[in-house]
């Protein structure tokens, strides 16, 4: 009857004891009876669903019992904690690493929720099961990186030292991402939005910024290999020349194309003052 029953959601999450040990308990339930009883109480067992009767503690009592062909009898709790009794009724067992009961701790209670003297109740948990409140953080560090891995945590077949290490790997990444996003919305805005707005991955728009960046470096040496070029034929010019280009303009402006000859050479001396003083001021 009993088997029937949803299981409560966090009890849901600690492991079922191994067969043998299931064996041996049904076999002292076969001689002794069952000595403690099932819990049962009313919790919602999905997101959003209505509470109903489910099973709090006892699903390994209720395997051994049937094993052992033997009705379990029960209690059922009224009012009280129910995170709080399953807690303190499964993480005394043995048969948990240290690794596995400070991921269940991480899973089911939060830094919000305070225990006695002040204390989380997720620090108090940890004491009780002596395990450092570090090993809870690198736990609590799993579930926030490494989310797909809690179920192999707590089931035993991935230590938490081996998953802490994967959800440091992905912290790290995560924030030389943060930084490369940072550079990428300071140097190129437009790319960045589209790394929000997912058209584009991290790495497609920083190859894009690269490309921006040889093009403009490529404008730029263009640029200057012109300033380079004006200033060969002017020195060619000679004073001389320049004697001779001042009175010809004057004379027949119109035979050069431009009707502003003057104010194009304070454009190109204002250009020229100017790339001169910044690149002194790069060399300080």
């Amino acid at each position: 009857m009993y088997s029937s029953l949803p299981v409560h959601p966090f009890a849901a999450m600690f492991p079922m004891r191994a067969d043998d040990d299931l064996d041996a308990m049904a076999e002292s339930i076969r001689a002794n009876g069952l000595r403690f009883p099932v819990v049962l109480g009313m919790a919602a067992i999905d997101d959003g669903s209505e509470p109903m009767l489910c099973v709090v503690d006892g699903r390994n009592r209720i395997e051994a019992c049937k094993r052992a062909k033997v009705q379990p009898h029960t209690i059922t709790l009224n009012g009280e904690d129910q995170d709080a009794y399953i807690a303190d009724a499964n993480l005394e067992r043995r048969d948990l690493t240290k690794g596995q009961k400070a991921m269940l701790i991480a899973v089911r209670f939060g830094d919000e929720r305070k225990g006695g003297r002040g204390k989380t109740a997720s620090t108090n948990y940890a004491e009780s099961s002596q395990l450092s409140v570090r090993r809870v953080q690198q736990a609590r560090a799993v579930k926030e990186y490494c989310p797909e891995m809690i179920d192999s945590v707590i089931d035993g077949k991935t230590g938490l030292d081996e998953a802490y290490a994967e959800a440091q790997r992905r912290r790290q990444l995560g924030q030389a991402t943060d930084t490369r996003y940072e550079a990428l919305r300071e140097s190129d805005p437009d790319l960045a939005d589209q790394v929000n707005e997912e058209t584009l991955k991290l790495n497609e728009a920083e190859a894009a910024a690269r490309v921006r960046r040889e093009e403009e470096e490529s404008t730029l040496r263009s640029y200057a290999q012109t300033v380079k070029d004006i200033s060969r034929y002017i020195t060619a010019f000679g004073k001389p020349g320049i004697e001779q280009l001042a009175r010809l303009y004057v004379s027949n402006p119109e035979r050069f194309h431009t009707d502003n000859l003057i104010g194009d050479l304070d454009v190109w001396i204002a250009i020229a003052t100017a790339i001169k003083e910044k690149i002194n001021e790069q060399a300080r």
